[in-house]
């Protein structure tokens, strides 16, 4: 498994919670060898997407705070792109498309257990990432 297929695996597993079919690994890798990604906008974007990528709880922590302070940045289009895939492939779109709510409250049960869970997990993220996007701060892109 190269980087990129472990990559997309570890992206899944924060996304949909399951591992990436062979076929949205191969469509994944297909979209960074055409570039429709893009690079690293800082050497920060770019250490902050292989922290992403040690596993689907960095996942999660680095893209809240990608969420706050990267919006545009690569993880954010790594992530974005990835969830394009799974909504377009018929083997993984009923699990980005079906709705997880039974009625109105259980949405907004679901709602306010995931607007807490946000907070705490960017606030943890603010912690763990503020000190280095300070220190990589006005650092070229990553080669």
């Amino acid at each position: 498994m190269n980087s990129l297929d472990r990559e997309c695996d570890v992206f899944c597993r924060a996304l949909i919670g399951r591992p990436a079919p062979s076929s949205i690994q191969g469509a994944y890798r297909r979209a960074h060898e055409v570039g429709a990604v893009g690079a690293p906008e800082s050497a920060f974007h770019a250490w902050l997407a292989q922290c992403a990528a040690a596993g689907p709880l960095m996942a999660r922590l680095a893209d809240s705070y990608a969420v706050l302070f990267a919006r545009r940045g690569l993880l954010r289009r790594k992530l974005v792109f990835l969830l394009a895939i799974l909504e377009s492939h018929a083997e993984t779109s009923r699990l980005v498309d079906t709705p997880r709510s039974r009625g109105a409250a259980e949405f907004f049960a679901r709602a306010a257990f995931a607007g807490v869970t946000f907070a705490l997990v960017a606030a943890a993220a603010v912690l763990l990432f503020t000190i280095p996007r300070v220190a990589l701060s006005g650092k070229g892109p990553r080669p």
